[in-house]
Formats: structure tokens, sequence, C-alpha cells
């Protein structure tokens, strides 16, 4: 008697066990229990168009020339980055990561990069020039790139691959083993071996910072285990917790490293840090590194990523700053290579190391190795930093601004430059307490620059009064510019009259693709630098005698963590949770959504909630959804619009006390607010986010063997959910599905886009049954769709009434046979129910 997944009559889309079928577990379910008994057939403050902004410049120093040094901030982009044609560069002012230009009228720009853009001689700051040239000054190698700090030496002649990398008299050499006597093929920067191995082409491109390396695996023939023989000189290898390689100097000093291997599939953009097992064998006398692939629910091609990466900021622990969590485990680690997180088991067993989605290099500003007072990775603007442990919204520090005597119309601050790919969505954010301001408006700012360092396009968002103490979260989003090659990311303080100061701290900045809008920030609680408990951004709030308010890996609806909340003993009317302080425009429409797993209510209730404050943090209003049933995966949302005069809003997760010793436990993932004329109940009904199974969207519960998370074909966004069944039993189905509270007697519409393309013995069913507090089915709406074509047709529902006695319903998308076996194959995309 197998098990299969029921959508059972208590309403919840779970998997349970029942009899009478023979299918794999989660693949089908009697259709008897989907249809009940009997079945019914029923503006942000920003600009960004064109070229606007706000005419701005930076104010220039006493001690410097006449003139204003300009950044990309103005209205008039004929005066931005290299437009002027008559520019000279001051080249005694270059350091790594910039390059000075004086126009003819005395004014100065400066050029910032994340990268590096120069290199140092011995004597002087030089360009850095990444092309490859033919040079056999060195037995072994056939082509070199020698202008840069490192240098880099390759084989290109088939039978001889070999890549060597160096800085001073410390080197490494890569060396494939078993690879085809293929000849390399050269291009500027690049050297390509096509078909080194099966189905595998394997590639070397020379950047400012890293010689990049990747294996191109196009299908399943391709090798699962790879290896490359490493020669040292001058250095000793290391390899890491984390998977990644460091070698090390004399003074056991990394000199470079290769950062934690990663693998990327077909079916998303997310780099994989878990699909890799890299080991380091030594025998007869030669030294293997060793890449084990497991490619299981991977879609082809795949690239794994090997890169090799100079270190130019070293401190005692290898260039990189370690957090620990209450237990004493190492929870992450931030280096100017990226910020990896530490996942661990109800044990303490190491679960899984993931890579930040974050652009930003140190955006938690917990890395400082440096005197000026300013965090790794960051460039300051004509002001005072300093890096401080307290106040902070996350790890153990933040960064302060400090500015004063800030003129009208100039201003001042700090950026980082990134690299970026056109044509995405990006989601940027910053949380900010601004403890002091006068004349002047505080900004997270984006300019996106071409790859000549043109200006095209900017994102920003603007706060004009201090913060009460609190850190508050602001945030841009938009589409990076299709011809964008950098983005310069600043926090900025623009003075409007003269006189302008500022004090302000600066937190958890992060920009990632993201086509789903949030305005808040670490909305899943990924992000966990392991202290206090609380996901990093979040703050948490106890009123009973046991609180446990705690970041864990347990009923997680999308990524790895969720948010534990308990308590015990909370007086009547109390409240115990977590809350986040964000940035609100006033009279804008929003909704707000999360998704929770409710295991245990004692005199208490869950409730998703909203505070609005003015710029004098007065109480403004408020919206509060709330449940008292326990059900697991139950989407809550709400929606409205803000009061007019509406600054920011609290956001909270809430246990509240209905009784005496109110006690309860909640999961809570997926919180969202977003600006919308549109709200919709259903969480993550677009499918853009995926799921613990990265081929089921988040917050989704399924009862199929053929389910993804497809690219194409899509209606809006990067996603669709596909649902395919084939040999499907008369009297059985497959779906999708999502549980939802609902308001009785409550008029709603909801709908569904789908695009069928195969349907044997079948039809397609958009459905909504809805559930009283006994978990009774007490109605069914339904719409069927038999229309196979080339694009997406809406099913829809409109006006109908929730019943009186319903709490929640649940929303499907069916696949249903009409005969014995039934088959099809259909796409979902944008499901609403409002």
């Amino acid at each position: 008697m197998a098990a299969v997944l029921l959508f059972s009559m208590s309403g919840i889309c779970s998997a349970q066990s029942a009899g009478g079928a023979s299918f794999d577990a989660r693949t089908v379910a009697p259709a008897s229990e989907i249809f009940g008994s009997p079945a019914i057939a029923r503006d942000l403050s920003k600009d960004t168009s064109g070229k606007g902004g706000v005419k701005v410049a930076v104010p220039v120093p006493e001690t410097e020339a006449s003139g204003a040094a300009e950044m990309k901030f103005s209205r008039d982009r004929s005066l931005v980055g290299n437009q002027s044609s008559k520019v000279k560069e001051d080249v005694s002012k270059r350091t790594r990561n910039s390059r000075t230009f004086v126009r003819a009228d005395g004014s100065v720009r400066v050029d910032q990069s994340r990268y590096s853009v120069n290199y140092f001689s011995g004597k002087e700051w030089l360009p850095i020039d990444t092309t490859l040239r033919a040079d056999t000054s060195i037995a072994g190698f056939s082509y070199s790139m020698l202008a840069n700090q490192f240098k880099v030496r390759l084989n290109h002649e088939a039978g001889k691959a070999a890549v060597s990398f160096a800085i001073g008299d410390q080197a490494v050499t890569y060396k494939p083993v078993g690879m085809k006597a293929v000849k390399g093929v050269v291009k500027q920067d690049t050297i390509s071996y096509p078909e080194a191995w099966a189905s595998t082409d394997l590639v070397y491109q020379v950047q400012d910072d890293e010689l990049k390396m990747e294996l191109l695996l196009r299908d399943a023939k391709a090798p699962k285990v790879f290896g490359f023989e490493i020669q040292t000189q001058g250095v000793q290898y290391r390899i890491n917790a984390d998977q990644s390689v460091d070698f090390l100097n004399a003074d056991g000093q990394p000199v470079f490293k290769i950062p934690s291997f990663w693998v990327q599939d077909s079916s998303s953009p997310d780099r994989r840090y878990d699909r890799l097992e890299v080991s380091i064998v030594e025998s007869r006398g030669k030294t293997v590194i060793q890449l084990k692939l497991n490619d299981e629910g991977l879609k082809y091609p795949i690239i794994v990523d090997p890169s090799t990466a100079a270190i130019y900021n070293t401190v005692s622990s290898g260039g990189s700053y370690y957090l620990y969590d209450n237990g004493g485990r190492l929870s992450q680690t931030v280096s100017l290579l990226g910020t990896v997180d530490y996942l661990y088991d109800l044990n303490g067993n190491l679960l899984r190391r993931t890579k930040s989605n974050n652009l930003l290099v140190n955006g938690s500003f917990e890395l400082n190795t440096g005197t000026t007072g300013i965090a790794d990775g960051w460039n300051p603007i004509y002001l005072t930093p300093q890096t401080v442990s307290s106040p902070v919204t996350s790890g153990q520090k933040a960064q302060k601004l400090t500015a004063s005597n800030v003129m009208s119309g100039y201003y001042v601050g700090m950026s980082q430059r990134v690299r970026v790919d056109g044509g995405k969505p990006f989601i940027a954010n910053a949380s900010l307490n601004i403890e002091a301001l006068s004349n002047a408006t505080v900004y997270l700012y984006m300019d996106f620059m071409d790859s000549q360092n043109n200006w095209i396009g900017n994102s920003g968002d603007a706060y004009s009064g201090t913060t009460g103490s609190k850190y508050i979260t602001m945030t841009t989003t938009g589409t990076v510019p299709a011809n964008a090659t950098y983005a310069d990311v600043y926090i900025m303080v623009l003075a409007n009259a003269n006189y302008g100061s500022a004090t302000l701290y600066v937190d958890q900045m992060n920009f990632r693709y993201d086509s789903e809008p949030n305005l808040l920030t670490n909305p899943g609680f990924e992000g966990y630098s392991g202290l206090g408990g609380t996901a990093d951004g979040w703050i948490k709030l106890s009123s009973g005698s046991t609180p446990y308010i705690q970041v864990v890996n347990e009923s997680v609806s999308e990524g790895l963590r969720s948010h534990k909340v308990f308590d015990s003993n909370i007086p009547s009317g109390a409240i115990s949770g977590i809350y986040q302080n964000v940035k609100m425009s006033g009279n804008a429409a929003y909704n707000l959504s999360a998704v929770f797993d409710t295991v245990a209510l004692t005199n208490t209730k869950v409730q998703l909630f909203i505070d609005f404050l003015n710029s004098q943090h007065q109480y403004i209003g408020n919206n509060v959804t709330e449940n008292t049933l326990l059900v697991p995966n139950l989407a809550l949302s709400l929606s409205g619009t803000t009061p007019p005069n509406t600054a920011y809003a609290i956001v909270y997760i809430l246990l509240r006390s209905t009784g005496t010793g109110g006690t309860g436990t909640i999961f809570a993932d997926m919180v969202n607010l977003k600006y919308t004329s549109a709200p919709n109940k259903v969480a993550n009904g677009s499918f853009e986010v995926a799921g613990t199974d990265p081929k089921l969207a988040a917050g989704w519960q399924r009862a199929a063997s053929i389910f993804d998370l497809v690219s194409s074909p899509v209606l809006s966004g990067r996603r669709a959910q596909k649902l395919a069944g084939s040999g499907i039993p008369n009297g059985y189905v497959v779906y999708v599905c999502q549980s939802i509270k609902v308001t009785p007697g409550a008029l709603y519409s909801t709908s569904a886009n789908v695009y069928v393309e195969s349907l044997t013995n079948a039809l397609v069913r958009l459905q909504i049954n809805f559930f009283d507090v006994q978990g009774q089915v007490v109605g069914v709406n339904s719409m069927v769709s038999t229309t196979v074509g080339n694009s997406y047709d809406q099913i829809y529902l409109s006006n109908y009434t929730v019943p009186s006695n319903a709490v929640r319903a649940n929303v499907l998308i069916v696949l249903q046979p009409i005969a014995a076996s039934g088959s099809g194959t259909v796409y979902i995309d944008d499901v609403k129910f409002n």
C-alpha cells in the first residue's frame, strides 16, 4: 500500500498516506479528496526616467585645486564621466582601484572600482592589461599576461595544456588530468579548449583580480570527476572548511586562493555550492585537486567554476572575518571574495555552506583591515568614516559616516563599483540609522555605466529625516539597463542648503538579482550572522517567560532557513516575535504577505501586522491579519494604502496572547512587502522564487511526479511552474496547491494563466476549495480549460462570494483525466486571488 499525496479533507496541502493506490509518494491524489462531496462547478519617491536624478557635485577640500570633483548623480549628463572630450588623467593620484581625471576647466572626476584597475610596478601605478600575448620565454608555456600585479602563463599546444598563476616568485601551476590532446584557441584575454573531455569544454579567462576557469558540461555524457595536477613554488596549499583552497607564503599568509567552488545549471542563475566534493590527493610524487560533481536534479548544460584569485588585503584570519553563533559554531565568513553562510542541523552537524547572492563585497561591513575607518571594499567620498560595534542590525560591526559643512547641491558619502549583467531585474537595500540630519537628504543610490564608463541609467531612494535611533530599511528596485557593465552603488548625503550635516550608521547593504519586488531586507531569513538567534536585519521582542526566537532549518518554504517564534506565559494582550522598520511613502497601495507553519497555540494567535509612522515617529495607522488555526504552509496577506504622511512602517511577525499564560509555536518564511495596485493573497503567485525543492515554487505544494520550474515558456518574470502527468487513472489527479486565509462573505476573484502544451483524455482546472474552522469543505468553485495551444490563456473566476463560514481556502491548478490513462503538460504563471 503506497503513500500518495492527498488533498485531505482537513484542507491542508500536505503528504499523508492512503490506501487503494499503487503510485509513488507525492505523484497523484484521488479526485474524491480534491473535489469534496459533491464538487460544485462555480510611487516610490525616486526618478528613474531618462536621465533623471538630482544635480550634485562633490565639494573639493580647500587643499585641492579650484573646481569641483563631480560624481555621477547629475541631471545634466553632459558633465558626467568621460563625456567631456578635454580630460587628462592625473597619474600621480592613481590607486589600485581608482583613476583621477582633470578637465580643461579644472574640475575633477574620480573613477573608482571594486576591482583593480592599476597595478604597482615597484615604482608607480600602471594600467592593467589582461590581453594574452605569444610568449615562449619560459619553457612549457606559449602565452602570457604580464601587465598586472600577478602573472599568468598558459600553453595552448595540443597535449601540453597548462596554466600558471604567480605573484612575484610565488606560483601555482595547474595541469588537467586525462584531458584530450586538443589545441587551445586564444582570443584577447581568453583561451578555450573545446571538447577537452567528453561533452566538456575548458575555458580560462584572465580578469583584473583573478584567473577565471570554467568547465562547461554540455550534457550528461560529461565526466562527473575532474582532476588537475597542481605544482607550487614558494607556497603551500590549505583546503578550508568551505572547500576553498588557500595558497600560503612562508609566514602562513594567503597570497592567492581558489574561492569556494560553485556549480550553475541551466534551470537557474543561482550558484550552487553544495554539488561538488573537493579533495586534494598526493600520490607518487604528484598532487592532484579532484572535483566530484553530484548532478542529481541538475539541468544540463552545467558550469563548474574553480577560479584562482589574488589576495591583496590579508589579516591574521587569512583575509576573512569569522562570525560564530551562540553555540560557538562558525556561522559566517566575510572576505573580499564574498560572504559564506554555514547551516547546521539540530545536533550541530554542518549541513551546507552557501555563498551569499549579494553582489556587494562586505555589505555587512564586518571586514576592516585598514586604518582609514572605511570598511574593506568601500570608498569614502569626502566625509569621516568609522567602523563601529554599536548600533548594529547584523553581525558585530556597522559603518558610521559623519559629514559637516556640505554646501548646497553638493554631496558626500561612500561607494562601491560592481559588475552587473544587463537586462536582469534587481533589488538593492540598506539598513540606515540616521542619528542627525540638517539641511540634507540621505540617498541609497545607483548609477549604471557601460563598458566605456558612460552613464546609462540610475535608481535610488531617499530619506529626509532622522530615524529615531532605529535602523530603517531603504530599498530601490528595477532592471539593469541592457548595455550596463557596472553599477556604482552609493550611500550619499546631499545638501539641500548650505552647511548640510549628517551622522548616520549603515548596515546590511545588499544588491542582488531578483524579479520579485520586496521592500524588506532579508525577507526569507537566509542571512544569519549567528548573534542573538535573530535573522540579520530583524529585531526580536518577547513578553513571555521562555522565549525561543531563532533562525532554524525547520518548516522551510524557500531557501535554507525559516524563523521560529516560541514563547510561553505571555501576559494577556502582550506580544512576542520579530519586526523590521522599513521606509515607505504616503498614499501608496501595498501588499504584505508571509507563509506560516502554525504548530501550537494556547491562548494565543498569529498576527501579520504593520504599523505606519510619520517623520516625527508618531503612530498614524496600522493593518493586521491573523490566524488561530493549526495549519502548515498557510499564506497570510493584507493590503491597503499607506496613510498620506507615512515616513516608514514597522512589519511584525507576532504571537499575541489572548488570555492568561499565552503559549505558542510558529514558523514564518517568505515575508514580502511591496507596492502594488493589484493585491494578491497568493504568496509567490508568479513562481519566481524556488522552494526547498528547486523544481517547485516556494509556498506551493504538489501531487505530481513530473514538475519543474522553467524559464520558458513564461508569461512574465523569469519562471513558470511546469506540471505534467502520464497514465493518470480515471479518478485520480495531479496538481499544485497553496492554502490561503480568506474573509467570510467577501467578494473574490481568482485567476491562473496556463500554457497547455498537450492534453490526452484530460483537462486543466482552476479550483478553489473553502474550509471552515473544523477543516470541513464548505464550498468549491472551479473553471475548466481544454484548449491546447502555443500561448498562455487565463482561467478565471470573478466576483464570487466566500462562504459565510469559510476561514481559509486552497487554490489549486489541477490536471484531471476524463478517461482512463489521462496525460498532459501544462505551464502555470501569475496565479492571483483577491
